[in-house]
């Protein structure tokens, strides 16, 4: 149990708040600490720009699906914001973004999710610009107050994160709303120092957005490659009983299904995964002991975490855990989250940057650990392409929880490309892993820049 003396004046300046989250969670210190600070400050909702009042979110309206892109525009759901991948988005209506244009995002941006997990926040770079989204709260800077990336700087800091949280309200179920932060005040370090955390901020949004573009080249190039068609739309398939042997359900033999399978193996030359891979494992599913200090362990990623910009772990594995080993992440990883529900993150190929590697990754995960990192690099842009991913959650099975099926993913045939091909391919996504790495670096230095300069007014 957390408890604290409090103020009675210090419920004024809360708004007089009867609840604890402004009181708990370090907000008050951060508070105390901040205005203490010999700086100039100046609250949120005096840096804005008019826009929608500069603080807003698009409100409850519900949200009409449509499957094609040609009708659509990506939507970004809470979860969605930090996700590293996006081409999978699901798409929201033209007409109904038309008639409710504040669904839209741009670049420069600080988006804020407003309930659920409180907090999580993201910056809108190029390749989000104009995507749609509801809930997360969306903070437009104006340029000629204060520079946008390093708004976002202080807002995703220890010390903002901080006074962002304890701004939520609510009994069941918590959220933000625009003037729970509007009036967070933002400590100011002078342009030059402002500007270089801005410009960090905007580099790693462009290496984010350059990473992204190469991942999704080398997927179209192995596409066309392979001469990958999309499935169609029939709902049935006739099968030999030959084929039925170990499966009998209809989700693997579905159109879909069975489209990546044939895809990945009608290439001229073909390898199992098994083969292809030096091990197909998942980690030990037992207890884990839990521990606080590096000496004793390592940083544990779950499944959810290693899909995002900057996977970053909640908390450390002890060493002594049974099969440590196993739970470690490599350059020669790539990871299907192995059991979820379909059309999530389950299937889905990621590879983990260098920041992670040698941190525990959950035993959700399966792992597929090949030869080199380019045979990884090479592996992954076959399961995350449509053929790839189609097959890969075919084997899927189990009605509540499905789960990923290790021995028909090991049976899986892939194509063996020509060498100028596949180190075409290879390269892209060797690219794209230095340049995300990159930008988790870049981001991890403005936050350094920020926090030290604050630290040092406070001393």
């Amino acid at each position: 149990m957390k408890t604290s003396i409090i103020r009675s004046s210090w419920m004024a300046t809360n708004g007089f708040r009867l609840d604890t989250n402004p009181y708990l969670g370090g907000a008050l210190e951060t508070k105390f600490l901040l205005e203490q600070l010999p700086l100039p400050k100046h609250f949120i909702r005096d840096l804005v720009s008019p826009e929608y009042g500069g603080i807003y979110f698009a409100g409850r309206a519900s949200v009409q699906w449509v499957d094609a892109r040609e009708f659509g525009i990506p939507f970004l759901r809470g979860k969605d914001i930090q996700s590293a991948d996006l081409a999978e988005s699901p798409f929201i209506s033209r007409n109904q973004v038309k008639e409710y244009p504040a669904f839209l995002i741009k670049k420069g941006m600080t988006l804020i999710t407003r309930s659920g997990t409180i907090g999580k926040t993201a910056y809108v770079r190029a390749e989000m610009d104009g995507m749609a989204t509801s809930d997360p709260l969306r903070i437009v800077p104006d340029p000629q107050k204060i520079p946008p990336g390093y708004l976002y700087a202080f807002i995703s800091s220890k010390y903002g994160i901080s006074l962002v949280a304890s701004g939520a309200s609510g009994a069941i179920i918590q959220h933000l709303d625009p003037d729970d932060i509007a009036g967070i005040a933002v400590p100011r370090l002078g342009d030059a120092l402002e500007h270089e955390i801005h410009t960090l901020v905007e580099q790693a949004a462009e290496l984010r957005t350059k990473a992204s573009r190469l991942r999704q080249a080398a997927i179209r190039e192995l596409e066309t490659t392979i001469s990958w068609k999309t499935h169609g739309n029939c709902l049935w398939q006739t099968v030999k009983s030959s084929e039925v042997s170990r499966r009998i359900d209809a989700h693997f033999h579905a159109n879909r299904s069975r489209s990546g399978r044939v895809a990945l193996e009608s290439y001229s030359q073909t390898e199992s995964v098994r083969s292809f891979a030096a091990a197909i494992y998942c980690p030990d599913r037992g207890a884990r002991t839990k521990v606080e200090s590096a000496e004793y362990g390592v940083p544990f990623l779950s499944s959810s975490d290693v899909f995002e910009v900057a996977p970053t772990a909640h908390f450390m594995i002890s060493r002594d855990t049974r099969d440590f080993d196993r739970f470690i992440l490599s350059a020669d990883d790539v990871l299907l989250p192995r059991s979820g529900s379909l059309g999530g993150v389950i299937g889905r190929a990621i590879l983990p940057i260098p920041t992670n590697y040698g941190q525990a990754g959950s035993d959700h995960l399966i792992h597929i650990r090949c030869k080199s990192p380019n045979d990884a690099h090479y592996l992954w842009a076959i399961l995350a392409s449509k053929p790839g991913y189609a097959a890969v959650l075919a084997t899927a099975f189990g009605s509540a929880i499905p789960s990923l099926d290790l021995q028909l993913i090991g049976d899986l045939h892939i194509p063996i490309l020509q060498k100028p091909e596949r180190d075409s391919i290879t390269d892209s996504v060797t690219q794209a892993v230095q340049l995300a790495d990159r930008a988790v670096k870049l981001d991890q230095t403005a936050l350094g820049i920020l926090e030290t300069a604050l630290n040092s007014h406070s001393e």
